[in-house]
């Protein structure tokens, strides 16, 4: 019974992938992205307007470093690469999964912030979708799903929802 749901999962898979001839697109090798994110661990809120470095070494990999944020919550915070409410330094790996103008692509990263006797942690990942206007030009969608954890004598743990939406500038073929 196994090996017949085997056998019809490959022929469905198959026979709805495209014949025609695939066209590629090249990423760039490096990429600044803005986006705008919004936040929320279900009890407060908050958005940000953000930038990011994404470096595409690979076809499939490129990692990402996230760059500076200015979060709105009951007042502005500006963060270079660092932050103090949700944001935290955070560098991500991107494994591009296969695609044509739309590229989806699985992202987890962390995060690690410490000093005045707190460490910060945060791990986080999820599902983003880049579809590709040209070779230097995308627009992003990406919801995640980050863990995070304070510790200063006593410990905080908190789940995050962030979705975020922007564009990808390639200024490096």
């Amino acid at each position: 019974m196994k090996k017949v749901v085997l056998m019809m999962a490959i022929l469905i898979a198959v026979s709805t992938m495209d014949a025609g001839v695939s066209r590629k697109l090249r990423k760039s090798v490096l990429d600044v992205g803005t986006r705008f994110s919004f936040y929320t661990d279900f009890d407060d809120t908050q958005f940000g307007l953000g930038c990011d470095f994404v470096f595409n070494p690979f076809k499939n990999i490129g990692l990402r470093v996230e760059l500076a944020e200015l979060l709105f919550n009951d007042g502005t915070l500006f963060s270079l690469n660092h932050g103090v409410f949700k944001t935290f330094p955070k560098t991500d790996l991107l494994i591009y999964l296969m695609g044509r103008d739309i590229q989806p692509y699985l992202h987890t990263g962390f995060g690690l912030v410490t000093g005045d006797g707190v460490t910060f942690i945060m791990l986080g990942g999820g599902l983003g979708i880049d579809y590709y206007m040209n070779r230097n030009f995308a627009l992003s969608l990406e919801p995640g799903l980050y863990f995070m954890h304070a510790s200063d004598g006593t410990s905080d743990s908190d789940l995050l929802l962030r979705i975020s939406a922007g564009a990808k500038f390639g200024i490096m073929p």
